[in-house]
């Protein structure tokens, strides 16, 4: 709190200097030109003034100021006199200014100020209601002295310039948007709020401005509190004004901007039937919900266009990106069941018949390959739905390179690293590229070809991916790691041929050749890497606690290995993601932010750990 308390003090310190200058740029262009050696002391003085060193800065301005009396100077003269207590100084030049240029309200202000600081509280009271009175005689007359005020943070006195000016001009609605910033700068977030909303149920023009402003705050909303006050204000608000377009529309923003996925949906729903809107920001929201990993509201409102717009583009687009939702949801879960594959597959294919689109056909094809190829197994249909497409369509690198993993997957390895290299040379500088790049990396690796994974991993070590520099690491550092005695890749090569056999899902071939290499050498360096890879294997069978307890065991094992923060996150995942206990996956996350703060993966626990952490404030 002190930190924001000291920040608004500094933008309070700047407002005051800006509107200073601000004020006196129009007596800028009648200054005649000076002398260089004044243009020199000048500078010194503004110089001292920077440094906040006021008496020697007085000292110069004030000599400049009896030759020349310019505002410009005036501006910097007044506050220093101010700074050091030199109120009856300040008084007296900002009455000589009065004098020099008499009807400008603001050195009748700043009497009354210098008045106000050498505690004089009545005589500056009268001073500043006898120049809001005065004031009173035209919008603009009220407009410059309420800014006069502002300019020497005289807050409460510029709201009642507005107040009154609004009961001179009958107008309860004029100058909301100026006494909005007045609170706003002053800390008075609730009034700043309100007088926002107010704003926007007579300016629908001023959408945009109240946004920056209301986002502008929230960076110093440290508890919450601000932002629970602007949701049940903007909700209060909107039941009694339904019809106002302007006002749901902030909310939907102010709900994407915290998060709040639920309530932004109902909002641009709200929208979509009431004001007949295309449907494009609730699609955009369905993205952005997937983004940050609400998948339930994305799909929820996929759903709402996919029936609203069943005949129109923005429906396929929704249907589209429903999919990709759908199909990400199936790879990544924990098990999956025959009838989840059947029902994958029928949408699948009825998404292809109604999509004629060539960026559709192509993602859905390639989703349907994969499915074909790694859940059913039926690789032959799999290569020829990719072979057509990579025939008939320029430049399918994305089928290809799915198309290359079928073929490695089906033993062809030839096959694969010639679709690889292909892949890599059409997208060399793209990320696509780069992954075909370590595709072919790892082949190199699942062959025994070692030196050669070695040179291509280290030009990917500097990849514009972190996820392919951090597994180019983390290949190189396997191989390097586990050298035999004799200088030879003996012990290596069994590992990496278990390693395909993993890939090619032939689990029970490769922990069997695991578990033989294991026992064979007790002791080596590639203890650990079995204990990862036969854990990953178990967790991809759905044998959760065995998996469990590998994870664990490496890491007791091996807590300074190279791989014990790789097994504190797969392990943290497994337990917070597919067994389902956060409260356990807690614990080792902390584990792994605290002992290794700076690895690859310490980032994610730091994010998932906060979120475990979280919980939302209510909506009432």
């Amino acid at each position: 709190m002190k930190r924001f308390r000291h920040l608004r003090q500094l933008a309070i310190w700047i407002f005051i200097i800006m509107m200073s200058l601000l004020r006196f740029a129009c007596f800028a262009q009648n200054t005649p030109p000076q002398p260089a050696s004044s243009q020199s002391e000048e500078r010194l003085a503004l110089q001292y003034f920077q440094q906040r060193d006021f008496e020697k800065s007085v000292d110069i301005l004030k000599r400049l100021y009896k030759d020349q009396k310019k505002p410009y100077l005036y501006s910097y003269y007044f506050i220093a006199l101010t700074e050091l207590k030199k109120y009856d100084e300040a008084e007296n030049i900002a009455r000589q200014m009065q004098k020099q240029y008499p009807g400008q309200v603001t050195w009748e202000v700043d009497e009354a100020y210098a008045e106000y600081l050498a505690g004089d509280i009545k005589k500056a009271e009268r001073h500043f209601n006898s120049l809001i009175k005065k004031s009173l005689t035209s919008q603009q007359s009220i407009i410059q002295t309420a800014n006069a005020f502002r300019s020497r943070n005289l807050t409460n006195q510029a709201l009642a310039t507005y107040e009154q000016g609004r009961e001179h001009l009958n107008d309860p609605n004029a100058f909301l948007s100026d006494i909005a910033s007045i609170y706003e700068i002053a800390g008075d977030f609730r009034n700043a709020a309100d007088t926002y909303i107010k704003l926007l149920l007579v300016n629908k023009q001023s959408l945009e401005n109240i946004k920056g402003r209301l986002q502008f705050s929230m960076v110093q909303d440290i508890d919450d509190e601000r932002a629970t006050y602007l949701r049940q204000r903007l909700l209060s608000t909107i039941q009694k004004n339904s019809d106002n377009r302007e006002l749901a529309e902030l909310l939907l923003w102010f709900s994407l901007q915290q998060k709040d996925f639920t309530t932004a949906l109902t909002q641009a729903c709200a929208l979509n039937a009431r004001f007949g809107t295309d449907g494009q920001e609730i699609l955009q929201l369905a993205k952005i919900s997937w983004g940050n990993g609400d998948e339930t509201t994305a799909l929820n409102a996929l759903n709402y266009l996919v029936k609203r717009y069943s005949n129109s583009m923005i429906g396929q687009d929704a249907n589209l990106l429903r999919t990709d939702i759908q199909y990400n949801q199936f790879v990544n879960k924990a098990t999956v069941g025959n009838e989840e594959k059947k029902t994958l597959e029928a949408d699948l294919r009825n998404s292809l018949m109604v999509n004629n689109e060539r960026y559709a056909v192509l993602r859905l094809s390639r989703y349907l390959a994969h499915l074909l190829a790694f859940y059913f197994d039926r690789t032959d249909e799999a290569i020829i739905i990719l072979d057509t497409l990579v025939a008939r369509v320029p430049n399918a690198s994305h089928e290809k390179l799915e198309l290359a993993d079928i073929y490695l997957y089906t033993g062809k390895v030839w096959d694969a690293n010639l679709l690889y290299a292909q892949v890599d040379k059409e997208m060399r500088e793209e990320e696509l590229g780069q992954e075909a790049r370590f595709c072919q990396a790892k082949l190199s690796f699942y062959i025994g070809e070692f030196e050669w994974a070695k040179t291509q991993l280290d030009v990917l070590k500097s990849a514009t991916s972190r996820l392919i520099a951090n597994d180019a690491m983390e290949l190189s550092l396997l191989i390097n790691d586990n050298i035999d005695p004799d200088s030879t890749y003996s012990t290596l090569k069994l590992y990496a041929r278990a390693e395909m056999l993993a890939y090619r899902k032939k689990f029970n071939q490769s922990l069997a050749l695991l578990d033989t290499i294991a026992g064979g050498l007790p002791g080596h360096p590639i203890l650990d890497e079995i204990l990862l890879k036969k854990a990953s294997i178990y967790e991809e069978l759905g044998a959760f606690k065995t998996a469990d307890s590998l994870y664990n065991q490496l890491y007791r094992f091996y807590p300074d290995g190279i791989w014990a923060d790789k097994a504190l996150l797969t392990r943290a995942r497994l337990l917070d993601h597919k067994m389902n206990n956060p409260t356990a996956a807690l614990s080792v996350y902390e584990t792994l932010i605290t002992r290794f703060g700076g690895s690859f993966y310490a980032d994610e626990a730091r994010r998932r750990y906060r979120e475990i952490n979280t919980v939302k404030p209510a909506i009432n």
